[in-house]
C-alpha cells in the first residue's frame, strides 16, 4: 500500500478500495473483485499489478504476468506493461496503453520501498527485460493525463 491509502479486504475475495495506491501479486488463478467509488472491476488471471484510485475511476498497470479485466460480458485481456482506465462509465477499460516497465520498476516507491525483495522480483525484471527487446524507443518522453473530460492525453517528445 502506498502512503495515505486505504482498502478493506472482504471475506468474498473482494476489496473495497478507498484511496491511494496499492501493488497486487496474486498467482492462483482465482478472481478478485475491486470497488472504488461506482467503479467495478474483476480481475481474472495471475501476476503482479498496480491499482490507483483517481477522480475518474481506477487506474491499472499491469507489471507482469496475464490477467482479464472488467465483468464477465465485456472482459478485456492484459499483458505485462499495459496500462488501462476502467470507470463505471467504461467498465472494460480503455484500450491499453504500454508503459516503460524498466523506468516503471526502477522509480517506482511502491515497488521499491520493501525492505526485503518482492517474491515477483525476477518475473517483474524479465517481463521489462522482454519489453526492452521487443519495443524500440521511438521516443524520449511520453507524458499523459487525464482531462477534466474524463480523456486520456499523450503527448510524446520524438528523439533528437
Amino acid at each position: 500500500m502506498g502512503s495515505n491509502s486505504a482498502l478493506e479486504f472482504r471475506q468474498d475475495k473482494s476489496c473495497r478500495l478507498y484511496k491511494g495506491a496499492f501493488l497486487f501479486s496474486k498467482h492462483s488463478t482465482l478472481p478478485w473483485n475491486f470497488d472504488y467509488s461506482d467503479t467495478k472491476l474483476q480481475i481474472d488471471g495471475s501476476g503482479t499489478w498496480m491499482i490507483e484510485c483517481q477522480q475518474s475511476g481506477i487506474k491499472l498497470i499491469l507489471l507482469e504476468g496475464k490477467i482479464s479485466v472488467g465483468s464477465s460480458a465485456t472482459k478485456q485481456t492484459l499483458s505485462s506493461g499495459d496500462l488501462v482506465l476502467i470507470s463505471s462509465s467504461n467498465p472494460k477499460g480503455t484500450n491499453p496503453i504500454k508503459i516503460d516497465l524498466p523506468l516503471l520498476l526502477s522509480t517506482s516507491r511502491l515497488i521499491n520501498s520493501f525492505p526485503a525483495r518482492l517474491n515477483s522480483n525476477s518475473r517483474l525484471f524479465s517481463a521489462a527485460q522482454v519489453q526492452t527487446l521487443r519495443v524500440k524507443r521511438k521516443y524520449d518522453a511520453l507524458v499523459g493525463e487525464v482531462s477534466k473530460e474524463k480523456k486520456l492525453q499523450l503527448w510524446t517528445v520524438p528523439p533528437k
